[in-house]
């Protein structure tokens, strides 16, 4: 498990039992018993009208200024969002944001503004769909009274939900609900028999009764309207169905992998910190050519000369899952 990386919690308080300054005092709460994912920074923000609040926790990555901080505010105030993990073709849908006139008065660099600016620009739903990265996010829209929670394709950032009495809870990990004051962790009998069964608790079952794990490639809408409560769970991405390889010629399959693979870790590689990989020693030998692929980008990107021996004792981060 990674001990360091952002993370993310917050809850919507639907009976309005409690005040603002207590809101914003129970969501640190939250964001604080899952302080390790974080160490650089926390935030909270509240909504009093809606009793939505949400937390963050921050390890800074991109843009280390204060725009970079969490909760983020959209350019008009509409949405607001908490954000833990990274957007991978940020820039791109950046550039595409400004070519279209689209793009609001940056205040910093950061993916986080990207995707709110995105969100104001053509809508929440279309911007998850293009959005390529390992991330989960809660994001407020404030005009349609509505909280989306939304995980990344590959299910690589975990996301729990659930109801606490009339509170909507969730969070990075179970910690920050269990800090949620009368959260009541009740063991669900269906995890336990999974996890003997498989030896892991898989999605959307969760360890504790009442609480789930919202799935990879899925968002759930929550409305928050006066005639109640919507909740709306949609899947918004699914792997794809392999493409028939005609008139296979393996020079040509290596070619696209060896462009595949460096252009994955090419879109891995913005940050305004140092950047590490770990490569593992097997895959190597198999596909050699994606080994010169690695050191190039390695060597351009830290201005450092390294050895192939060494490279391949390092190993890449999760290259092989398609995005």
């Amino acid at each position: 498990m990674d001990t360091a990386v952002c993370g993310i919690a917050g809850f919507v308080d639907v009976a309005g039992l409690l005040s603002g300054e207590r809101m914003a005092a129970v969501g640190l709460r939250m964001a604080r018993a899952i302080a390790h994912r974080g160490p650089d920074d926390e935030g909270v923000w509240t909504d009093e009208s809606l009793g939505v609040t949400l937390a963050h926790r921050r390890l800074s990555i991109v843009d280390l200024s204060d725009e970079g901080r969490q909760p983020m505010v959209s350019a008009s105030r509409r949405f607001v969002c908490v954000f833990n993990g990274e957007i991978y073709n940020f820039r791109e849908i950046r550039d595409d944001l400004e070519c279209r006139g689209m793009a609001p008065k940056w205040r910093g660099h950061s993916d986080t503004e990207v995707f709110l600016a995105s969100c104001e620009a053509v809508g929440v739903d279309e911007t998850i769909r293009r959005s390529n990265g390992m991330f989960a996010i809660a994001i407020l829209d404030r005009a349609k009274s509505e909280l989306v929670l939304v995980r990344d394709r590959m299910g690589e950032k975990p996301l729990y939900y659930g109801w606490g009495g009339r509170v909507l809870l969730f969070g990075s990990e179970l910690k920050a609900l269990e800090a949620f004051p009368g959260f009541e962790a009740k063991i669900d009998a269906r995890a336990v028999s999974a996890y003997l069964k498989f030896g892991y608790v898989p999605d959307p079952l969760c360890i504790f009764e009442g609480v789930a794990k919202l799935e990879a490639g899925e968002f759930i809408s929550i409305g928050l309207g006066h005639s109640g409560v919507r909740e709306e769970r949609r899947r918004y991405w699914s792997v794809p169905l392999p493409r028939p390889i005609k008139n296979f010629e393996e020079g040509a399959v290596i070619d696209e992998l060896e462009a595949v693979l460096k252009d994955a870790v090419r879109s891995r590689m913005h940050a305004d910190v140092p950047l590490g990989a770990f490569l593992s020693g097997d895959i190597w030998n198999d596909i050699k050519c994606v080994t010169r692929t690695y050191i190039n980008l390695l060597v351009c990107r830290t201005k450092r000369l390294c050895d192939c021996s060494s490279v391949r004792r390092l190993v890449v981060l999760s290259i092989f899952k398609s995005r």
